[in-house]
């Protein structure tokens, strides 16, 4: 009888801890990218956190006349990364996409006064907010 006992109070307390396991990690984890130019002249990244995501814009070859541009396409809508220039920092950008939320992202360089013209663009890469 004693050990019946023993072993429910273990049972017990066992899924206790999973309940308490599975109540304290979050709902959703979403999934971030990182996307390159095809010539390495750009990096980008899309970061989740929380109810706010995180876009990062780097141009890898400062001077050359080009900037990054990274390029988000979810729930229908379409989002562009600003103009960051032709230096070499980078820049972060914050984005509130409902959480869950399909992304696909994309990298590609642009000059100055040319919204037409997508040079060395990378694949589309996958993500979620």
């Amino acid at each position: 009888m004693r050990t019946r006992t023993s072993t429910r109070a273990i049972a017990a307390g066992g899924f206790a801890a999973a309940a308490l396991m599975f109540a304290s990690s979050p709902a959703f984890a979403g999934t971030d990218a990182s996307v390159y130019t095809t010539n390495h002249a750009g990096s980008g990244a899309f970061h989740t956190s929380g109810s706010v995501e995180r876009i990062q814009v780097c141009d890898e070859k400062a001077g050359d006349g080009l900037y990054p541009v990274v390029h988000l396409k979810y729930g229908g809508k379409e989002h562009f990364s600003p103009n960051i220039g032709d230096g070499p920092d980078c820049e972060n950008f914050k984005i509130n996409i409902a959480e869950g939320t399909s992304v696909k992202v994309r990298i590609y360089l642009s000059r100055p006064g040319s919204d037409t013209h997508k040079y060395h663009a990378s694949s589309w890469h996958s993500a979620k907010a």
